[in-house]
């Protein structure tokens, strides 16, 4: 029973540990708050006058009148075939690549076919010494049977 007392006397004190924390913890954070106001976070922000305000539409309207002036359809045309003439030329590529890779493995396969592999492998042709079975038996000198 003792054990189980310093155990309770353990968590409670644990639990009043953390309590006088959460105390001192929400009364640092009110001190923080109360400390910035609200013109810091946000800067120096002031409504503009009526003289900002008209300088600022003039600006806009010049930027308007500006985009107005581009032909974006024209531009976008412009674009498109540029686009077109980088992919034919890149298709031309390709292809004259492949063609060329194509001749390559042309070129080696022909080569292959004149050319045997390895000279001192290739099977020797040999002379009348041995001439097929059918034509000559290795015992042709003893024919007959020795007395």
């Amino acid at each position: 029973m003792n054990n189980d007392s310093v155990i309770n006397n353990t968590i409670k004190q644990i639990k009043d540990l953390g309590v006088e924390t959460g105390k001192e913890f929400v009364k640092a954070a009110g001190q923080i708050t109360k400390g910035i106001s609200a013109g810091e976070l946000l800067g120096d922000i002031k409504p503009l006058s009526d003289e900002e305000l008209k300088k600022k539409k003039e600006e806009e309207e010049k930027m308007k009148a500006r985009l107005k002036g581009n032909n974006l359809d024209d531009q976008v045309k412009e674009l498109r075939e540029k686009k077109s003439a980088d992919a034919k030329a890149m298709a031309d590529k390709v292809e004259m690549e492949e063609k060329r890779r194509k001749e390559e493995e042309q070129r080696q396969a022909e080569m292959y076919i004149e050319m045997p592999g390895n000279p001192s492998k290739a099977k020797k042709k040999r002379g009348s010494a041995f001439v097929p079975a059918d034509k000559k038996s290795q015992t042709a000198e003893y024919s007959k049977k020795p007395d």
